[in-house]
């Protein structure tokens, strides 16, 4: 019977705090959008529909990651559907003095940004294999976004003709952090094996004396 009402107890508060999470979700996006769209006196146009839907569908992904799937892609997912709901917005509202087509880049970007803080959600830190990509994706759209307003006017093809080698550098670095990453979390594994061998070992010299 007890084991019955501590499931049912659990059972409650689990859903209570899903229910917390899903207000808290629906009243922040409710907000960005009242504070983009209500001081540029913006009405319900597709343009606007399109970023809410987006929007929407962002904070929608992440309460399931959350409450239901707690997995790291579908977070990553949730993030780059809200974030890239909320560009949209600021360009609809002419807050930002660009369309989507020049400011693209940005959105590659999300992307990386996501990657890197969907990598870290389970195991609550870095993770090499989530890390390196997508760092180099955020380099790849600052790139991509000098380009993209005019801040480098050469042409794309001249400047990687003349700077290839330097994306074999990045991407040569991007393997060495990679590996140090990796290696220092296979040592402390190793570290941590050994230390629980010799408590064991302890234990036993204990008991045989």
């Amino acid at each position: 019977m007890r084991n019955n009402s501590d499931s049912d107890s659990q059972y409650r508060g689990s859903r209570l705090l899903n229910g917390i999470l899903a207000v808290g979700i629906f009243i922040t996006i409710a907000g960005i959008f009242l504070l983009i769209t209500f001081p540029a006196g913006m009405t319900l146009q597709p343009a606007v529909l399109r970023a809410l839907i987006t929007l929407i569908a962002g904070g929608l992904i992440i309460y399931y990651t959350f409450a239901v799937s707690r997995n790291s892609w579908m977070l990553c997912t949730g993030l780059f559907l809200f974030l890239t709901g909320i560009l949209l917005l600021l360009i609809d509202a002419h807050i930002i003095p660009y369309s989507i087509g020049n400011l693209w880049p940005v959105v590659v970007m999300f992307g990386g940004v996501c990657i890197l803080l969907s990598g870290g959600y389970r195991a609550h830190r870095l993770r090499p294999g989530f890390t390196v990509p997508a760092v180099a994706i955020i380099l790849l759209g600052i790139l991509f976004l000098l380009f993209s307003l005019d801040i480098i006017t050469a042409p794309l093809s001249q400047v990687v003709a003349l700077w290839w080698p330097v994306f074999l550098i990045i991407a040569g670095l991007g393997l060495v952090i990679m590996f140090f990453m990796w290696n220092k979390r296979t040592l402390a594994a190793r570290d941590a094996a050994e230390d629980d061998a010799d408590d064991f070992s302890d234990i036993d010299d204990g008991d045989d004396r």
